[in-house]
């Protein structure tokens, strides 16, 4: 499987690895794609360069926006945010990126609890108090 692409702008080709990639914008024709050291524009549809993008490693979260699941340092419902920058999630990407995130929920507590009905607790008592 291939570990970069190359985006052509003017008449070179610039070599970009996809672990660099942060995310990537679309605006009109053209897409700009963010690394941490520099952003690449060239002419491309977004749909277009998400067919060449491995799925496990970026997620299109809306219309516009492809992000990279190792650069997201949180989100909401409704944003991710990447180095800072806030990017919008679209509401029909917003289950993919869910589906394809761990997720711990710290509400939970750290304990295992087993709940009983009434009917096996009176048994148990039962148990305990033989007539």
């Amino acid at each position: 499987m291939y570990k970069l692409l190359f985006l052509k702008q003017d008449k070179r080709h610039i070599r970009i690895h996809y672990e660099d990639i942060q995310y990537i914008e679309a605006t009109d024709k053209y897409i700009k794609i963010v690394t941490p050291r520099k952003s690449y524009t060239g002419l491309s549809s977004l749909r277009n360069i998400e067919k060449h993008l491995p799925p496990h490693l970026f997620c299109r979260i809306h219309r516009a926006y492809i992000v990279a699941y190792e650069y997201i340092t949180e989100f909401t419902q409704e944003i991710v945010e990447i180095g800072g920058v806030q990017i919008p999630i679209g509401r029909q990407y917003r289950n993919k990126l869910l589906d394809n995130i761990n997720i711990i929920n710290s509400n939970e507590p750290n304990d295992v609890r087993i709940k009983y009905s009434k009917d096996d607790l009176d048994q148990f008592m039962k148990l305990l108090r033989p007539n």
